[in-house]
């Protein structure tokens, strides 16, 4: 119910051909310029996505997936699901020693007021506990389709012999859009495959808490 007050959902009533399949054209479509839309023609016999673009605000289309033919089998051959990898002769290679602790020492958050509407940290408290206390290094934010991962680094690190100087701004690569700025001392990166607004305005909400 919360995604719909950002996206709209339709679904053509009649299925169109495309490349060969007959497909039902469903859209999500953004309400505003802070999200891409999506549209996926599904096959009818199978249900399977055939065609899939990724769609600005302008109506832009980003990136688009096609199938030109497909096979499914009825069943499916218990062989076809086995590794191909010949591991005979292999042996574990298991980390004794901790990682490095973080250098991360200031608590950052990502403001909801502060944040792009409908965006929030999304938790998952499967997985298991960090060993080093100190502060979170990651933060993942979605609306419920469109995902974003923040990641907080000490500024200083960048500075040390022979490390690699990242500047900071905007970098568009594809449907990927990244943000990195510092504050309170500390590298805040911010990725995902949303408008170069979007992750402007979630760097601009993780402060120190």
């Amino acid at each position: 119910a919360d995604t719909e007050k950002f996206y709209q959902l339709r679904s053509s009533e009649q299925p169109v051909r495309v490349r060969g399949f007959m497909a039902r054209l469903v859209t999500v479509e953004p309400r505003d310029a802070l999200r891409y839309g999506y549209r996926y023609w599904i096959d009818e016999k199978t249900s399977m996505p055939v065609r899939t673009q990724l769609v600005a605000a302008s109506g832009e289309v980003i990136a688009e997936i096609s199938f030109i033919s497909m096979a499914l089998p009825d069943m499916v051959d218990e062989d076809l699901l086995k590794p191909d990898a010949d591991t005979t002769g292999f042996r574990w290679m298991r980390r004794d020693k901790p990682g490095a602790p973080s250098s991360v020492r200031t608590a950052f958050v990502a403001r909801q007021d502060l944040l792009p509407p409908g965006f929030r940290v999304k938790s998952f408290p499967n997985l298991p506990a960090a060993a080093d206390p100190a502060p979170r290094t990651r933060f993942i934010i979605s609306d419920g389709l469109a995902w974003v991962s923040v990641f907080i680094e000490d500024a200083s690190a960048g500075e040390r012999p022979g490390a690699m100087r990242r500047a900071e701004g905007l970098v568009q690569m594809g449907t990927t859009a990244a943000y990195s700025l510092t504050a309170a001392g500390h590298r805040i990166t911010v990725v995902g495959d949303v408008p170069a607004d979007t992750v402007r305005s979630i760097a601009a909400a993780i402060q120190p808490e």
